[in-house]
């Protein structure tokens, strides 16, 4: 008898298991439902920055920059000084971590070609 309710309730589990990872959009959508709600980051996001071109040059290759054109990025300070330059791609966000000798940037407008920030 025990061996049979512990058969039937690993069924259970990987019955459970299956569904939720199967795709079967009814059963997940009932459990874990998707947030729909449209957030301006512009406005909600400090030191953001829309369509720039950000150019950041590691010291063990100096020749070949690496460069991101017409993206978003946000700035993080601390005490005046940035520590972190976020860079939000349509699929990803990247973190970039910012410390004197370690790296040089430069964020431009990209339309005007102003600059808006450099670092170290």
């Amino acid at each position: 008898m025990a061996k049979q309710l512990t058969f039937m309730l690993i069924l259970f589990i990987f019955g459970f298991l299956f569904l939720h990872n199967s795709g079967y959009e009814v059963f997940a959508a009932d459990l874990f439902p998707s947030d729909t709600t449209d957030v301006d980051s512009s406005k909600a996001l400090p030191n953001y920055y829309k369509n720039v071109d950000i150019k950041i040059v590691y010291p063990w290759k100096e020749d070949e920059p690496d460069v991101c054109s017409n993206v978003s990025c946000q700035l993080i300070k601390q005490k005046d000084l940035i520590v972190e330059i976020r860079v939000f791609h349509k699929d990803c966000t990247d973190h970039i971590m910012v410390k004197p000798g370690l790296l040089k940037f430069e964020i431009r407008n990209h339309d005007t070609k102003t600059l808006i920030a450099e670092g170290p």
